[in-house]
C-alpha cells in the first residue's frame, strides 16, 4: 500500500532499489542527495508493475549520464524534478530523448546549471504531453531561436531569475498554448553589462498567453511594438523593473490594443514620473491599475485616465513625489471602487465639488499619511457606496473641533454605509455628537493614537452593528455605560489598552465589571488596563479594582 517513497540522502550510488517488480501503488519516489551519477537502462525496472507511479524527484544529483531506455519501466511518469542538480547542456539533451514516448507533464529543471539552450535541446520532448517547464534560477544567457519549437501543448514557462541578454521575434516561436510566462528576474544589468533588449514583437508568437510576469526586470524601453501579438493577455507585472519609462504617453502600450481581455496591468515602482494625455486610452477593458511607489509628481487634471472606461481599482500610494487633485481628476472613471492613495497628495482637498465627487460606485477610498488638514463637508459627497474609508496619520483635529470656526467639519455625513473607518493617530482631542449618526452598518472603527477623553454620551449610539473598536493609546480616563453601552453590546474584540484610566466608581466601576465578565476578545488585558489615578490605584490593572 505504500505511495510515497523518500530515499534521499542515503548515499546511493544507483537509482535501482531492486531487481524484481515491488511497489506496486508507489506514486512518488524521492532519492534526492544521494550520489547517483548515471541512471542505468534497467535502474527503475523495479517499478514496471507500479501502474500508479507518476512522480520521479532527482534533486541535488551530480548526474552525468542517462542510458538509452532508462525510463522504459516507467513510461507513465508524468513528473520530473531535477532542482539544484548539476547537469550539462548535452546531458539535458540526452534527457529529453530519453523522456521521449512517456506521460511527462510536468519538467524542473530549476537552478541546475543551464547555461544555453540551443533549438535541440529539447527536442526529445516533441513526444511527450509537457505543459509545465520550470527553468528558473539558472544562470541562462542565452535562448536560441526556436529553442521551444518542440513544446506546442506547453501551457506554464518559468525563466525566472536568469541573465537574459536578449528575446527575438522567434525566442518563443512554438509555445502558441502557453498561458503563462513567468519572467521575474529574467533579465538583468550587471554593472559590467548594457541593458538587454527585447525586440520588438518578441511575444508575437504567444497568442494564448493569459498572464505575463516581467516584475524586477530591466531592459532597454518599451516600444509601440512590444507586447504585439499577446491577443488573450489577461495580466501584465512590470513591477519594479527599469526600462527606462518616464512619462507614459497614449502611444507607450499602444501594442496593447491588440490585447482586448487585458484586466490588470502593475507599474508599480517603475521609475514613472508623469502621466501624459491619454496614458491609457487604449485600454478600455483594464480593472486594475498598479502605479504605487513611482516618482509621479503633476497635478491630475482630467485626461490622464481617459479611455479607461472598465476600470474598477486604482492604486497610486506612495508616490516620492506627490500628486495633486482637481474637481475633474477622476471625471473619466466613474466605474472605479477601489482608489488607494496614500502617502500620494499634496496640496488642498478643500475643493467643491470634491475630486470624488464621479466615483458613484466607489466602495474603498485610501487617503492615509497625506497630512490632509483642510477638507470641507462635501468631501465624500454622492459615495453612497463607500465601505472602507482609509485617513489614519492625517492632521484632522481641528475639523472636529467645536471651537472650530463654523462648527465642526461633519464630512463623513455622506458616507453613512461604511463599514469600516480608521482614523488613527489624527491629533483627535474631540468626536461631533452627530459625527457617526447613521452609521448602522459600521463594522470596525478605529482611532487608535488620539487625543481623546471626554466622549459625548450618545456619540456611539448608532453603531449598534460593530464588531471591532480600537481607542488604544488615547486620554480616555472614563468608561460610562452612557457612551460605550451600545458599541460594545455586539462587539467581537475591543481595543483601548494604554489609556490613562480613573479607577473611581463614577469613571471606570461599569467598564470593570464588564471586562471581568465579558465573552468578548480584549487583547493585552488585564496587563494593559493599568489605572492612572488615583494614588491607590495606580500603575495597577483595571481588573484590581474593587470599590
Amino acid at each position: 500500500s505504500l505511495t510515497w517513497l523518500d530515499v534521499s540522502r542515503n548515499k546511493l550510488k544507483s537509482a535501482k532499489l531492486g531487481t524484481h517488480p515491488q511497489l506496486p501503488n508507489l506514486i512518488t519516489l524521492v532519492l534526492s542527495g544521494n550520489q547517483i551519477s548515471v541512471l542505468q537502462k534497467n535502474d527503475f525496472s523495479f517499478l514496471s508493475n507500479s501502474s500508479a507511479f507518476r512522480v520521479l524527484i532527482l534533486s541535488s544529483l551530480s548526474l552525468k549520464k542517462v542510458e538509452n531506455g532508462c525510463f522504459q519501466a516507467i513510461s507513465r511518469l508524468s513528473d520530473l524534478v531535477l532542482d539544484w542538480s548539476r547537469l550539462s547542456t548535452q546531458f539535458t539533451t540526452n534527457l529529453c530523448e530519453e523522456l521521449a514516448g512517456t506521460a511527462l507533464r510536468n519538467l524542473s529543471l530549476k537552478n541546475t546549471f543551464q547555461v544555453t539552450l540551443s533549438d535541440t535541446t529539447f527536442k526529445g520532448l516533441d513526444k511527450t504531453n509537457i505543459t509545465v517547464l520550470d527553468l528558473s534560477y539558472n544562470t541562462m544567457s542565452k535562448i536560441a531561436d526556436g529553442a521551444f519549437q518542440w513544446l506546442p501543448r506547453l501551457e506554464f514557462l518559468s525563466l525566472e531569475h536568469n541573465s537574459l541578454r536578449h528575446l527575438t521575434k522567434d525566442t518563443f516561436s512554438g509555445l502558441g498554448n502557453l498561458r503563462q510566462l513567468n519572467l521575474q528576474k529574467a533579465l538583468i544589468k550587471s554593472h559590467t553589462s548594457s541593458l538587454p533588449i527585447i525586440e520588438d514583437f518578441s511575444f508575437h508568437h504567444l497568442v494564448q498567453l493569459e498572464h505575463l510576469c516581467m516584475a524586477n526586470t530591466a531592459f532597454r524601453e518599451i516600444t509601440e511594438h512590444t507586447f504585439s501579438g499577446l491577443l488573450h493577455l489577461e495580466t501584465l507585472d512590470l513591477s519594479w523593473s527599469s526600462t527606462g519609462l518616464k512619462t507614459v504617453t497614449n502611444k507607450t502600450f499602444a501594442s496593447l490594443q491588440e490585447s482586448p481581455l487585458l484586466e490588470t496591468l502593475n507599474f508599480t515602482a517603475m521609475g514613472i514620473n508623469k502621466l501624459g494625455p491619454g496614458a491609457f486610452s487604449s485600454l478600455g477593458n483594464l480593472t486594475t491599475l498598479l502605479l504605487g511607489r513611482n516618482f509621479v509628481n503633476q497635478q491630475l487634471r482630467r485626461d490622464e485616465f481617459e479611455g479607461l472606461t472598465s476600470i474598477k481599482e486604482l492604486v497610486m500610494f506612495e508616490h516620492k513625489q506627490s500628486i495633486s487633485l482637481t474637481n475633474t481628476s477622476f471625471i473619466h472613471v466613474p466605474t472605479l471602487r477601489t482608489l488607494k492613495l496614500g502617502r500620494a497628495v499634496k496640496g488642498t482637498l478643500d475643493i467643491e465639488p470634491s475630486p470624488f465627487r464621479p466615483l458613484v460606485n466607489l466602495t474603498i477610498l485610501d487617503l492615509n499619511n497625506n497630512n490632509i488638514a483642510n477638507i470641507n463637508a462635501g468631501l465624500l459627497k454622492g459615495l453612497y457606496n463607500l465601505k472602507v474609508l482609509k485617513m489614519q496619520h492625517n492632521n484632522l483635529a481641528r475639523l472636529w473641533k467645536t471651537a472650530n470656526p463654523g462648527g465642526p467639519v461633519l464630512f463623513l455625513k455622506d458616507a453613512t454605509k461604511l463599514s469600516a473607518l480608521d482614523l488613527d493617530y489624527n491629533g483627535l482631542d474631540e468626536i461631533p455628537l452627530n459625527a457617526l449618526r447613521g452609521f448602522f452598518e459600521l463594522r470596525e472603527l478605529s482611532l487608535r493614537g488620539n487625543l481623546l477623553d471626554q466622549l459625548h454620551a450618545s456619540v456611539f449610539d448608532d453603531l449598534q452593528s460593530l464588531k471591532y473598536l480600537h481607542l488604544q493609546k488615547n486620554l480616555i480616563t472614563s468608561v460610562l455605560r452612557v457612551t460605550f453601552g451600545v458599541p460594545l453590546s455586539n462587539l467581537t474584540e475591543l481595543y483601548m489598552d494604554h489609556n490613562p484610566f480613573d479607577c473611581t466608581c463614577e469613571s471606570i466601576l461599569w467598564f470593570s465589571e464588564w471586562l471581568n465578565s465579558t465573552n468578548v476578545s480584549v487583547p493585552g488585558f488585564p496587563q494593559r488596563y493599568i489605572c492612572n489615578t488615583p494614588n491607590a490605584y495606580f500603575n495597577r490593572s483595571v481588573m484590581d479594582f474593587d470599590p
